[in-house]
């Protein structure tokens, strides 16, 4: 079962770097603000800081939606 929360978690960020990214996808789920998503994302990694280094290795989750240059393009 403890495997299973980064992963969730990765999945639930990967969705909200989209929805901030793709203002078809933020209309989809829910028209939240690129503000909001953040603040989504930023609870999440105070939240759970201590399975960010678990997060950011799982291949399912890795990718470049999640890098911070790409957050703040």
């Amino acid at each position: 079962m403890g495997d299973i929360v980064p992963l969730g978690l990765g999945k639930y960020l990967q969705v909200l770097t989209t929805a901030i990214n793709n203002p078809d996808v933020r209309r989809a789920s829910g028209d939240a603000s690129i503000e909001q998503l953040l603040e989504k994302i930023f609870s999440v990694f105070m939240d759970h800081a201590n399975l960010w280094a678990d997060i950011s290795t799982i291949p399912e989750v890795n990718s470049p939606e999640l890098s911070e240059s790409n957050l703040y393009r």
